[in-house]
């Protein structure tokens, strides 16, 4: 994978379920059937070394992709090679979610941790706005994971800062603190919503801020230059 294990999104249980007093606001519970749980496609290299049909077989790692112009994003690490049990991610960054077949990578960017698959001829969700203004410091903010143990739990945060470029990170990122909820492994390739709706960037990684996970968010503008 790309990251190391010390990027990996870590668990973090600081509520399992959102009171009613922090449920997203309308705008941002109505996208929820645009975002999904995605699962790399692997490959047995000795007994298919060109993954052909019938040797494939969808990752248990799940992570979160959401919709975007014709295309379901996620974060690049989701879908790059998996080491060890002989098993690999298909060349072709195959993609799964909910059972359908596979998507096929169109564009991707290590640099920024975001992966780009064309949703032509599927019947999915509406598609998201990206917002590439940044938010407000200490501004609301919302996201939803597919994938892992809290799959399907809203969770809240709020909008820290925006970070210089760091470590694996080209490109300047965002720093959200959780309130509610929190980030787990399944997180990766999350929107983060404003309370517009709209989407301010995706989950990465998190990052030990003292006693708590601050996530990692790769801003939407990121997102939106990959698909230019």
């Amino acid at each position: 994978m790309r990251l190391p294990k010390v990027f990996l999104l870590i668990p973090l249980l600081l509520g399992a379920t959102l009171p009613e007093w922090v449920l997203p606001p309308p705008p941002v519970v109505e996208v929820f059937k645009s975002v999904y749980a995605v699962y790399p496609v692997l490959y047995d290299p000795i007994k298919s070394p060109t993954l052909k049909e019938g040797h494939s077989l969808v990752s248990p790692y799940a992570g979160t992709g959401f919709l975007v112009e014709g295309y379901l994003i996620t974060a690049a690490h989701v879908i790059l090679p998996i080491s060890g049990d002989k098993r690999a991610v298909s060349k072709n960054g195959d993609l799964y979610i909910e059972g359908r077949r596979p998507f096929i990578k169109d564009r991707l960017d290590e640099a920024s941790d975001v992966a780009a698959f064309p949703t032509v001829g599927y019947n999915l969700g509406k598609a998201l706005y990206l917002q590439v203004k940044p938010p407000e410091k200490q501004e609301l903010v919302w996201w939803i994971c597919r994938g892992g143990f809290l799959a399907n739990e809203w969770s809240m945060g709020r909008y820290l800062d925006e970070i210089p470029p760091h470590k694996e990170y080209k490109y300047p990122t965002y720093f959200i603190n959780p309130i509610v909820g929190g980030i787990h492994s399944g997180c990766s390739g999350s929107p983060i919503f404003n309370a517009q709706g709209e989407v301010i960037g995706l989950v990465s990684a998190t990052n030990d801020a003292g006693s708590i996970l601050n996530a990692i968010v790769i801003r939407a503008a990121e997102i939106q230059a990959l698909l230019k």
